[in-house]
């Protein structure tokens, strides 16, 4: 099962915009009591200092805890293996996705590695990119998590 969308495409031709849209459809559903309850977070990778700051924009907005990112990172890790417990859905979305590339691709492997490790604690990735062929320029480790089907 696939938990992860990516969206390309030149700037300013509303991908960010068109996405929110479909996330504001989701909200609608879900305050009419057909969609079961998650949280929404947005990190714009443009605006981190480092790529690893993602990991703490995470933590934050699923939690409202503030860690540093090593620490974030870990507490993410912890809860998205999880085996057990009340299920929740987070819904991530990574705009300006390119800016988390980085030799490694560690932040990115990490993050979209997370939706294979419980059925309890889902992760949806959105990511959005100018890049068209990002896909193809992430590291095979990486692609094999992201299950790009084009």
């Amino acid at each position: 099962e696939n938990s992860a969308l990516f969206v390309a495409g030149p700037p300013g031709s509303g991908k960010t915009a068109t996405v929110m849209k479909c996330v504001e459809g989701l909200r609608a559903e879900r305050g009419r009591g057909k969609l079961r309850d998650f949280n929404f977070v947005e990190v714009n990778a443009m605006g981190l200092k480092s790529p690893y700051d993602a990991y703490s924009m995470l933590l934050y907005g699923m939690t409202g805890v503030s860690l540093p990112p090593p620490s974030a990172a870990a507490a993410l890790e912890k809860h998205f293996s999880k085996r057990e417990g009340r299920e929740s859905v987070t819904i991530l979305l990574l705009d300006e996705m390119d800016y988390l590339v980085t030799k490694k691709q560690t932040v990115l492997y990490n993050l979209f590695d997370w939706p294979t490790r419980s059925k309890v604690n889902r992760l949806c990735i959105l990511g959005i990119a100018n890049t068209i062929n990002l896909p193809e320029r992430l590291l095979p480790r990486v692609q094999s998590r992201m299950g790009m089907v084009r």
